[in-house]
């Protein structure tokens, strides 16, 4: 489950692939929407930093991005790429962003307006990612492998951030 960054609404998914929309305003806290059933069950879901947008990730490898700001939310993307189930989507600060980690180590940074990849990394180790975790500008991963946690920065030091344009 996730929360909006409003805390007005939640988005759930469970094993039995279908995710749903809340709303959290109380006394009248309600399903607003099902969103999808993915085919095999929903890993973990996030919502964008306007919560205009959310997004999961299914055993399938595929993430689905979803406007969810309107009256009836709407699929924006699904997005393919990962070889591993993607354990992790965050959405950085920069807009239009989708930043995924998969369980083969893979880290990809996705252009929402055309669902394509913008850059994709593989973080060394021989070991499969536990758990990982992102800071907001999407320049530092940490990973958690077997009892060792590391953190790594995604982009040069004495580069530019992502959003101006470095590869």
């Amino acid at each position: 489950m996730a929360f909006s960054p409003d805390g007005m609404r939640l988005i759930s998914g469970g094993a039995d692939g279908t995710v749903r929309l809340w709303s959290t305003r109380l006394p009248e806290a309600r399903e607003l929407a099902v969103l999808e059933n993915c085919q095999d069950g929903v890993l973990s879901l996030t919502f964008s930093r306007d919560g205009q947008l959310a997004a999961w990730q299914g055993l399938d490898h595929a993430v689905h991005v979803w406007e969810v700001n309107g009256d009836t939310p709407r699929q924006q993307n699904i997005l393919r790429g990962h070889e591993g189930l993607v354990r992790l989507a965050l959405f950085p600060e920069e807009p239009h962003r989708l930043l995924t980690v998969d369980d083969r180590n893979w880290i990809i940074l996705w252009d929402l307006a055309s669902a394509t990849k913008i850059r994709r990394w593989q973080l060394p180790g021989g070991t499969t990612i536990a758990s990982v975790g992102c800071t907001a500008d999407g320049r530092y991963v940490v990973a958690g492998t077997m009892g060792i946690v590391t953190v790594y920065r995604l982009y040069p030091k004495n580069k530019c951030s992502p959003s101006r344009g470095t590869k």
